[in-house]
């Protein structure tokens, strides 16, 4: 912590601490400047300013009851998913689950899940159940990471009462983080995972890595979807990357994918820490030009080492390289079979204010083929384009009803120049679960 009088540093200040009540102390009255346009940079301000930095919130909150112990807790992208969770046997409660936030620049805060406790208002209101630390790194690969992880996105939550074939109480929860890992947490009462070994609540394994730079700028800022697979019967993820913070950067060396991969051991809890190291894209077919399918992960024998597992066929899923430093700009919806990723195209344009181009790619949920051609036919410009031209501008997630799709755009639209996009959807037969957890088959 830094004071300043005027502009000039100053240590002419008593700092006391009372439980979890730091009180900064002067000899006389001081008038306080809480702007954060930096007072230190400015002498010319006259009163009083402090500066703190990020990794000392949390030692000045030393002293706060594990309950409410929010100093991990940065912004809070991330929506809270309530469920009820079991205690005991025969007991359980109310509790949300969230991501920790974006830590910005501090390892320390942001890099975890919080489970808060819904059930007690009187005793301990707002209290936190359980506070799941997010590793910040990559493990079982050799990728140099040097990214500052953070949990943005809302968990997706799978309980007993909204799909079929479940036998727990509580949920299953997967959620992905900044650097591109997913994290399975189980919530539930299972006590042995599918390989017997034991497992109790609140256990949290990493299952997949993108294998994200701050260089190849795979960032995972947005929310995953998820379905089941009408072939596999497998659970399936799906997630997109790009840097949101900087959606208009363009290089070369900028990488970022659209991503379908599936949980085999879903329903079942599974330690992959205790058996192999996480699966990655390695274990993930490249569908990037296919658009016919006949490179689909369900029907793959090539096989690849992985460090930590050996020998697997790359069927755990699929992914697609996005060109011309594309960057996926809202969480994907999948409905009917095929999954829609909106996509931002920084401008090619000598001016940089100028907006870039909206896509929607629409791929198949299982095998990662693209089915792109089937949402309508790209103009001139973009004739070689690999989705769907809809505009100028940001896209928006986009919105299934009915076989209709919806999303607002920043600029404006190619069908009536306003700044909604409307498509029809593409039918497929699945049998889906959203992010409501509505499931059935179509």
């Amino acid at each position: 912590m830094t004071i300043f009088f005027d502009g000039i540093i100053t240590t002419a200040y008593q700092v006391s601490q009372n439980g979890s009540k730091t009180t900064i102390s002067f000899s006389s009255a001081q008038t306080y400047n809480g702007d954060t346009s930096g007072i230190s940079q400015n002498p010319t301000n006259k009163n009083l300013s402090i500066s703190i930095e990020p990794d000392a919130i949390a030692r000045l909150s030393i002293n706060l009851p594990a309950e409410y112990d929010y100093t991990k807790l940065g912004e809070t992208w991330s929506s809270p998913r309530i469920f009820r969770m079991p205690v005991t046997s025969n007991t359980d409660k109310y509790v949300a689950v969230m991501g920790a936030g974006y830590g910005a620049a501090s390892k320390t805060v942001g890099s975890g899940v919080f489970v808060v406790d819904l059930d007690d208002f009187i005793d301990r209101p707002g209290s936190i159940d359980k506070a799941i630390s997010v590793s910040d790194n990559v493990n079982g690969t050799n990728v140099s990471h040097e990214i500052i992880n953070s949990v943005l996105a809302t968990p997706v939550v799978i309980t007993a009462d909204q799909t079929t074939g479940i036998n727990y109480k509580g949920a299953l929860v997967y959620v992905n983080d900044l650097e591109g890992k997913v994290t399975k947490i189980n919530l539930t009462d299972m006590t042995q995972t599918k390989a017997g070994l034991r497992t109790e609540l609140y256990d949290s394994t990493v299952i997949f890595e993108t294998l994200s730079t701050s260089t190849n700028g795979r960032y995972m800022f947005h929310s995953m979807d998820s379905a089941i697979g009408t072939t596999s019967k497998n659970l399936w993820l799906y997630a997109g990357t790009g840097d949101y913070e900087r959606v208009t950067t363009k290089n070369n060396n900028i990488d970022n994918l659209l991503i379908g991969f599936r949980d085999k051991d879903f329903p079942y809890y599974e330690d992959v820490s205790e058996i192999y190291s996480p699966l990655s894209l390695f274990a993930c077919q490249d569908t990037t030009d296919d658009g016919t399918g006949i490179k689909c992960p369900l029907d793959s024998n090539e096989e690849v080492v992985i460090r930590g597992f050996g020998p697997v066929t790359k069927d755990v899923g699929w992914f697609i390289k996005l060109e011309n430093s594309q960057k996926v700009i809202a969480e994907p919806t999948v409905t009917r079979g095929v999954a829609y990723f909106p996509i931002y195209e920084p401008t090619t344009s000598l001016n940089q204010c100028d907006p870039g181009k909206a896509f929607v790619c629409a791929v198949d949920d299982e095998c990662g083929t693209n089915y792109s051609s089937r949402l309508g036919t790209n103009d001139a410009a973009n004739r070689n384009q690999q989705c769907l031209y809809v505009g100028s501008g940001v896209l928006s997630k986009l919105v299934a009803f009915g076989n209709k799709l919806f999303a607002n755009i920043a600029g404006k639209s190619t069908q009536d120049k306003t700044d909604l996009v409307q498509l029809n959807s593409i039918q497929e037969d699945v049998e889906a679960m959203r992010s409501s957890w509505r499931e059935g088959n179509f």
